[in-house]
């Protein structure tokens, strides 16, 4: 199957230091990393179209205390309407950087204030909701979809503390990507990647960000500290697993990633 866009980014660190650096440009102070491995099988029934059924379990979480301007998130539209799967070279302020992302997945979403945007540049799994991304702005009138489409949003809640229900009354002050992890059906008919991560890819991957997160910290003028959780457990909050600080650069703890 022909690679289209993770061309150029063999660096398997690659989606942590594009967020990092993303995050550093919008002046954040604080980069959390989660990699949830809940099933959340009992969050597949009430969804915006059954086939993102899929995308509800294991996933990797990135957050920053930025929040996206309206301009940001015009760009990132931009994105989900006019760069299709053929043609993800061309992502505006973004840069090629955000490539990296579907490295690992097919269906990116993030939330920043009281917006939440999915981007599917196959133009596939949204269905009658976007051609290629969807935008969905929680004010007060938007109480009964949220109702209507609650295990959509669920996998959300809990993540650092945070809802989507609060949403339509409370503006989220930072910014929440998630980022389902490609599973091997998915790498089957993805035009993206083919890679998969299973539970021990995830570990490797983290490994290698708890030996070399220290030097992430390096050329970054704003962004101070580095955190990594794992959620395994619906009846459990994220773990922490190390922190990384800058100034001088300190690694706080560290945890087995081999279980």
């Amino acid at each position: 199957m022909q690679q289209i866009c993770t061309e150029g980014y063999t660096d398997r660190l690659a989606i942590f230091k594009e967020f990092i650096q993303n995050a550093d440009d919008a002046r954040a102070n604080v980069v959390k990393f989660l990699y949830d491995n809940r099933s959340n099988l009992q969050w597949t029934t009430h969804l915006l179209e059954p086939s993102l059924v899929q995308f509800q379990s294991r996933a990797l979480w990135v957050y920053n205390d930025a929040v996206f301007t309206e301009n940001d998130f015009q760009n990132l539209i931009r994105l989900g309407e006019g760069t299709k799967v053929n043609d993800l070279d061309k992502i505006g302020k973004f840069g090629l950087g955000f490539n990296s992302v579907y490295n690992v997945t097919d269906l990116p979403s993030l939330i920043s204030q009281q917006t939440l945007i999915m981007l599917d540049p196959h133009c596939k799994y949204l269905g009658k909701y976007g051609n290629g991304g969807i935008r969905l702005d929680f004010t007060p009138s938007q109480r009964t979809m949220l109702r209507s489409y609650k295990d959509q949003f669920e996998p959300y809640s809990g993540i650092f503390d945070y809802s989507v229900c609060e949403l339509v009354d409370e503006s989220f002050n930072g910014t929440l990507f998630r980022l389902p992890l490609r599973t091997s059906e998915q790498a089957k008919e993805s035009l993206l990647s083919n890679t998969v991560y299973e539970h021990h890819d995830m570990l490797e991957l983290l490994n290698m960000l708890v030996k070399r997160g220290s030097q992430l910290l390096l050329n970054t003028q704003n962004v101070c500290k580095i955190e990594l959780y794992e959620l395994t457990s619906q009846k459990e909050k994220p773990k922490l697993m190390c922190t990384f600080l800058k100034e001088p650069v300190r690694y706080l703890q560290q945890y087995d990633l081999t279980k």
